[in-house]
């Protein structure tokens, strides 16, 4: 279905942001922490305990023999635990959250048979890391020593996953099947370790057609949303079955990342205008009377800025928090009441921070290096 827009796009100008960090990949929340991934400076840690005065703190430290090349890509952020990845290296970093402010790194770097890390997920004190290879790695992050779980999974095929997001009994995972099309499918973790049960994965959910290396997910009250390059797909999560198609053609195409709120709506980033658009999904199945037809747009806020585009999202009750390459480094948006008439608004900090460190990447804004096969 093509989504009818609620009203002209509105422009508005970043007022509230922090510049330290300008080529920031991926953005995740813990307590009252904001960890950015900034691809030529490491993990910046960011004080929200008040959303409208962001206050940058620090860079984490990066393990002993890891200084210089490549770039922190992805992060996960759960049960006392940060993990990010080297895109590049094919590593894996691993820090205590025991003073969240303060991230002490654990252990050396571990390399990764997964290349490119493309999703990473914290689950009942395990880390799952998705990736090239149609891989998946499973580390036990109460005893690092061990052996991390490689499986392989069968329904996609040898090239790469996508994405990965919780689900109530395991995981989702996105990525390219045998005959070329894009799916999701479900990973029950009640089987872990022992994956000889088919409960491990259940049938793929169809997301076709997509036609990009980038699918995110997310997932909340038994619906699932993939955005994908050219499409937003909602999908029941129970069982396979696509409820709605979203066309980004109308939201802006090439969908970057998805991010739901508790109030039943869905804000996605793109690439056409630089912006965001916030979808009402309170009826997935179209079937509750009185609400908006699902995935209407209710907002379209361009993000100028030349070039700007904000490849990760995270919402927190109703503040929106962006991240950003170029020149948009950590943007903060006060969603407010989503009936209102008004547009998405940019939370105003009290005075804006220094940005002596900052500085546009080469790589800012470009795809991830294509994955390399292993082995032939």
């Amino acid at each position: 279905m093509t989504p009818v827009l609620a009203q002209t796009p509105t422009p508005i100008i970043p007022q509230a942001q922090l510049t330290q960090f300008t080529n920031a990949r991926k953005i995740v929340l813990y307590q009252h922490y904001a960890y950015l991934a900034d691809q030529s400076q490491g993990i910046a840690v960011v004080d929200i305990a008040d959303p409208s005065a962001p206050r940058f703190l620090r860079f984490a430290p990066i393990p002993a023999g890891e200084q210089g090349g490549g770039w922190i890509g992805d992060l996960a952020a759960g049960d006392g635990y940060l993990v990010a990845s080297n895109d590049v290296r094919e590593r894996l970093y691993f820090y205590s959250l025991a003073d969240p402010e303060r991230p002490v790194v654990v252990g050396p770097g571990r390399g990764s048979s997964v290349y490119p890390h493309s999703g990473l997920i914290i689950r009942n004190g395990r880390l799952w890391v998705s990736g090239g290879d149609r891989r998946l790695e499973v580390y036990d992050l109460t005893n690092l020593n061990a052996t991390p779980r490689i499986y392989l999974l069968s329904q996609f095929d040898a090239n790469l996953a996508f994405d990965i997001a919780q689900s109530p009994n395991g995981a989702f995972l996105s990525g390219r099947r045998f005959d070329g099309n894009y799916a999701v499918i479900a990973l029950n973790d009640a089987n872990y370790p022992d994956l000889a049960s088919p409960a491990w994965e259940s049938v793929a959910f169809s997301v076709n057609p997509v036609s990009s290396y980038t699918l995110r997910c997310a997932w909340r009250n038994n619906h699932l949303f993939a955005a994908s390059s050219s499409f937003l797909n909602i999908m029941a999560a129970t069982e396979p079955r696509l409820l709605r198609r979203v066309n980004s053609v109308s939201v802006g195409r090439q969908l970057l990342d998805v991010a739901l709120s508790e109030e039943g709506y869905a804000v996605v980033s793109h690439v056409l205008s630089s912006g965001l658009s916030l979808i009402d999904v309170r009826d997935p199945a179209g079937n509750i009377p009185g609400l908006p037809n699902p995935a209407v747009v209710r907002r379209l806020i361009p993000n100028p800025g030349g070039g700007t585009v904000l490849p990760s999202l995270a919402i927190r009750g109703r503040t929106l928090f962006a991240a950003g390459s170029e020149v948009a480094g950590l943007q903060v948006y006060d969603l407010g009441p989503h009936s209102s008439a008004g547009h998405l608004t940019m939370r105003r900090p009290p005075s804006p921070h220094a940005d002596a460190h900052s500085h546009a990447d080469a790589h800012a804004g470009q795809r991830r290096p294509e994955p390399r096969r292993r082995g032939g």
